[in-house]
């Protein structure tokens, strides 16, 4: 059996088209647990009538906000099947997505988990032809590098194996699924595989307007990046992959490169920029950079605050920082 965990947070408007997309599978020996993280719209409501009529579902509600690796993780504790896949409450899976993944898994039963392509939309299938799977280079490096290589619906578990880990850090706000993907990998004893020539079985929304306050979502940003950097300088500097500590300067400039992206369309004030570089200043030595890369930090920030951007410049910046 498989276990679909899908926390939710006011997602009124896209869930309905996630659990009809669960109830369309090919692959029927699921169950779908879906955790209402104390919505303030209609969320509970609508999936209680959607779900009514069949036990593979179940809705577990928060009685106050935890945040979604909180969720993740009580869906965790509940599941009951051999494999375990995340979603959000606005992704939507191919009808065969389960009996695809399922038959792969059980053929190479060595694997902890799979990773699998993933479509992308904005408003209807097939209206964005992205596909996330590019799965090439060092799977760590990249996530160390915030250079993303597969997202967390990506993924097929074996439900052991997530449990061993104990799940989500519901420290994080945000880089959720990057800062369990990091651990994993970090991990010599798990086995996993990717399979970049399986076409899309799931489709994450790309939805923009969902972030209504841009500059409180800047500061989760920071906040969960710079958490993560410290997390995972300790924990490289303590085995054998100390050298890799390089690359979460890729993170750092994320940090960064937010807040001017954000800037830059007027969606926060000059004041507020002010304040988030200050607060993402605090970490300026966490990583003992040296002075060529002090100096390119200062000529971004430079160019950034004054609106000055030209091709090809965050990727240059990003590599040096």
């Amino acid at each position: 059996m498989v276990s679909i965990i899908i926390p939710n947070y006011n997602k009124s408007k896209y869930i309905e088209e996630t659990i009809s997309s669960v109830l369309n599978q090919v692959y029927k020996d699921w169950e779908c647990i879906i955790i209402d993280d104390f919505s303030s719209d209609n969320s509970v409501s609508l999936i209680s009538s959607l779900i009514t009529n069949d036990k593979r579902f179940s809705l577990i509600k928060n009685l106050n906000n935890k945040g979604a690796n909180f969720s993740r993780n009580l869906g965790l504790k509940k599941s009951k099947g051999d494999f375990l896949i995340f979603l959000d409450a606005d992704d939507v899976l191919h009808q065969n997505c389960l009996s695809s993944r399922v038959d792969i898994l059980l053929s190479e039963s060595n694997l902890d988990f799979g990773v699998f392509p993933v479509g992308t939309f904005h408003e209807f299938l097939g209206d964005n032809e992205f596909v996330w799977n590019n799965f090439e280079g060092i799977h760590l490096d990249r996530f160390l590098y915030h250079d993303l290589p597969w997202l967390i619906c990506s993924v097929i578990w074996k439900r052991k194996t997530i449990l061993e880990l104990e799940g989500f850090n519901p420290s994080f706000n945000r880089m959720q699924d990057v800062e369990l993907h990091s651990r994993v990998l970090l991990n010599n004893k798990i086995t996993y595989k990717t399979f970049p020539d399986q076409k899309p079985d799931v489709y994450f929304r790309i939805n923009n307007d969902r972030i209504t306050d841009k500059f409180n979502f800047c500061k989760k940003d920071i906040k969960s990046k710079l958490l993560y950097v410290e997390s995972f300088y300790k924990l490289l500097s303590n085995n054998k992959n100390y050298y890799k500590i390089k690359f979460l300067r890729g993170t750092l400039f994320e940090s960064y490169s937010l807040i001017f992206s954000f800037y830059s369309k007027s969606c926060i004030s000059k004041k507020q920029l002010d304040y988030l570089l200050d607060y993402n200043l605090k970490s300026k030595d966490l990583l003992n950079r040296g002075v060529f890369s002090k100096t390119l930090n200062f000529f971004y920030l430079f160019l950034r605050r004054n609106n000055i951007y030209f091709f090809g410049m965050n990727k240059f910046f990003k590599m040096y920082f």
